[in-house]
């Protein structure tokens, strides 16, 4: 599994996401938020949450993260990192780097580790 700038609690996630965009309080938004999230998909954002689950997976993991994201903050691939127990993991943090913009910063680097996370995969 690679991720790149992965969330690790959706809640928290809408949670920051409306105070830092919006200027709004988590409430009521967020509990209308995830009333409609459970009405059309049948999920909650527990559900939509990795965090919980985390010490179970098994397949190695490549998490990737912007230093400088301010729309999924960094901090959540090193809660990931951290809660992953099982198998193979590595962690690249691209300093300087916001949202998705991890390749475009160095895309040479970036190759590089995904190639040797692949590379020590079997892959």
């Amino acid at each position: 599994v690679i991720a790149d700038c992965p969330y690790s609690d959706l809640e928290r996630l809408v949670t920051y996401q409306l105070k830092k965009y919006y200027h709004l309080p988590p409430v009521p938004l967020l509990y209308v938020g995830e009333f409609w999230c459970r009405l059309l998909s049948g999920m909650t954002f527990e559900n939509a949450s990795p965090l919980p689950v985390m010490e179970k997976v098994a397949p190695p993991l490549l998490l990737i993260h912007g230093e400088d994201d301010d729309y999924v903050p960094a901090p959540m691939s090193r809660e990931l990192f951290d809660a992953k127990i099982t198998g193979f993991r590595e962690l690249y943090m691209v300093p300087a780097a916001g949202h998705a913009q991890a390749f475009t910063s160095n895309p040479e680097e970036y190759e590089r580790q995904v190639s040797e996370f692949l590379a020590e995969c079997g892959i």
